[in-house]
């Protein structure tokens, strides 16, 4: 899983600026901003993702970088953000879709 993030992060990295910031600031901003609040989170190898998501299911998927626990980073964003019981999933800004497929034991997988 992680390896999947890290090579989405690189890609984004490419095609954007990364945008990082201290969490509760950038967790404020976007729910001020854009109406976006935190709806799902995770670690995997210690690293804090988290989605957060609006009305408009606009969304934002965010991680902590390395050895910096209250910062956040802005790995994607997107719109039409879609829940169901065991996956979750979205268009990103570039028109890809990136989902999340949970397992029932807390397991969990990004798809890209």
């Amino acid at each position: 899983m992680l390896a999947i993030l890290l090579c989405f992060v690189s890609w984004q990295a490419k095609s954007a600026q990364v945008i990082c910031g201290e969490d509760k600031q950038l967790l404020a901003g976007l729910e001020s901003r854009y109406g976006e609040r935190v709806i799902e989170q995770g670690i995997d190898e210690q690293t804090l993702v988290i989605i957060t998501a609006g009305l408009g299911r606009n969304w934002t998927i965010l991680i902590t970088p390395k050895n910096k626990p209250h910062t956040l980073c802005v790995l994607a964003t997107g719109r039409h953000w879609t829940q169901e019981r065991f996956v979750s999933k979205g268009t990103t800004d570039n028109g890809d879709i990136i989902s999340f497929i949970y397992k029932t034991d807390g397991a969990w997988t990004m798809m890209y």
